[in-house]
């Protein structure tokens, strides 16, 4: 027993600190690709081999991965809504099977009842849109991302099942970025829109959009090319990096470049000891000197006549706030096509021809009012207030992955001051939340064991 224990302790799911010391084990099997770098001469978490599993295990493990892995690829190659409502309709009923007796048995914390109170406000908001139809459909889209969600914020509970769903997204990812480098290399020498600008390529539609996603999952591939145990999987992060770093050159979204240097001076601020702190605010406060010494190499648009007026952006938000000081409370009610009935009605001469408010703010405020603003700030207070909690509770993985987390939702933040997450980069958001609720929430304890009944003599 001892020597089939000692066996497994230097298996595939352990590496101790005295064979990385020696050298011995340089690289993990790819099986084990997913879990990250050993905390006291341990993987994190301890992985079990499949011939431990029972019948039972292994069945639920197999439904797990196959639910992640469907959400995974369905959200970021999005083949059709109908695909992906079926994985997530999958994914919360198999939720609701396995924790259909835990529910009701504790309270609801806060982020839960702030996804909760927003959800029912944007339904609610269906009753008196001044469009019923577009808001009952564009309300019905918008729950299957909260249906998401639920779903993913369970599924995460299992560490490993979340550094799996990490790893096949950025994966998922990379390939929609080689795609668009082809594309880009294949269109050289072909007139661009707007000076130097690339709009034909990226596959998530807009520039700005692409650049959102890429932005929003750099940290995360960071964390994953720090963390890994498999060269492999560590070239494929660095790849993406870099792949990242060109695409939102060559795209050159205005909004993606500055919330990208807001997360870096953000990241340099929780660095740890504190003593490192000041050296790398040193380090870029000097960057970015040099980057607006060199802007017009980096960026161009940034000195064009557009930077004036915000790209329209001014005129729109300005014909906003007549629209919202009409409808403070409530609003008009959710969707976009609801909000371009309305803002086309109201000022037909307008010549901007955006789908949506270009701020997510204004955007919600004219869809469910003063009401659906507060919702939206309570929900992005809890979760900020919940990972820095984290974070400066367990400065271990599971903070720095926190960290990580945090570091993305304050960039897309940002990012959402001037523009309007949609399609992908929506889910992508709310996946974050997802997240800060598994890795911050309360673990599901077990029952304890029954007490076993001594003899009526005692022990004896």
């Amino acid at each position: 027993m001892q020597k089939d224990s000692e066996k497994r302790m230097s298996g595939p799911g352990f590496d101790s600190g005295s064979e990385r010391r020696r050298g011995v084990r340089r690289s993990a099997p790819l099986a084990d690709a997913w879990l990250p770098k050993a905390e006291n001469g341990r993987t994190v978490p301890p992985r079990k081999s499949w011939s431990d599993f029972s019948p039972v295990e292994r069945r639920n493990w197999l439904i797990k991965a196959g639910l992640l892995m469907a959400l995974s690829l369905t959200l970021v190659l999005h083949p059709s809504s109908a695909v992906r409502d079926v994985a997530v309709a999958a994914a919360v009923l198999f939720v609701l099977f396995r924790r259909r007796w835990s529910f009701f048995s504790r309270k609801p914390d806060q982020l839960a009842l702030a996804i909760v109170a927003y959800g029912i406000i944007v339904a609610a908001s269906a009753i008196y849109s001044a469009h019923p139809n577009w808001s009952i459909k564009d309300a019905g889209k918008f729950l299957v991302v909260l249906a998401m969600v639920f779903a993913a914020w369970h599924l995460f509970r299992n560490r490993v099942f979340l550094f799996a769903f990490l790893q096949l997204l950025i994966v998922s990812v990379l390939i929609v970025c080689i795609y668009d480098v082809v594309t880009y290399l294949d269109g050289l020498g072909k007139q661009w829109d707007w000076g130097e600008r690339w709009v034909f390529g990226p596959y998530y539609g807009h520039p700005n959009t692409a650049s959102a996603v890429l932005l929003v999952l750099v940290p995360v591939s960071l964390f994953l090319l720090v963390t890994a145990r498999n060269r492999l999987l560590k070239a494929m992060q660095g790849c993406f990096v870099a792949l990242t770093l060109f695409l939102m050159f060559i795209m050159a979204s205005r909004t993606a470049q500055l919330s990208l240097a807001v997360m870096i001076v953000f990241a340099a601020t929780l660095l740890t000891p504190r003593k490192r702190r000041l050296p790398a605010m040193a380090v870029l406060v000097c960057l970015l000197a040099f980057g607006y010494l060199s802007l017009r190499a980096w960026n161009p648009r940034f000195l064009d006549d557009t930077v004036k007026t915000l790209s329209f952006r001014k005129e729109n938000w300005s014909n906003l706030s007549k629209l919202i000081a009409k409808r403070p409370v409530f609003g008009y009610g959710y969707g976009k096509r609801n909000y371009q009935t309305i803002y086309h009605r109201s000022f037909p001469r307008s010549p901007i021809p955006y789908e949506h408010a270009h701020s997510l703010l204004f955007q919600t405020t004219f869809e469910t009012g003063v009401v659906g603003l507060a919702a939206i700030l309570w929900l992005w207070v809890v979760t900020v207030a919940r990972l820095f909690k984290s974070y400066f509770a367990d400065r271990g993985l599971w903070g720095t992955l926190s960290a990580t987390v945090l570091v993305s939702f304050v960039g897309v933040s940002i990012y959402c001051l001037a523009e309007v997450p949609d399609g992908f980069l929506r889910s992508l958001c709310w996946l974050l939340v997802a997240m800060t609720g598994a890795l911050t929430g309360k673990e599901l304890k077990p029952k304890p064991a029954p007490k076993a009944v001594e003899p009526a003599g005692g022990k004896g």
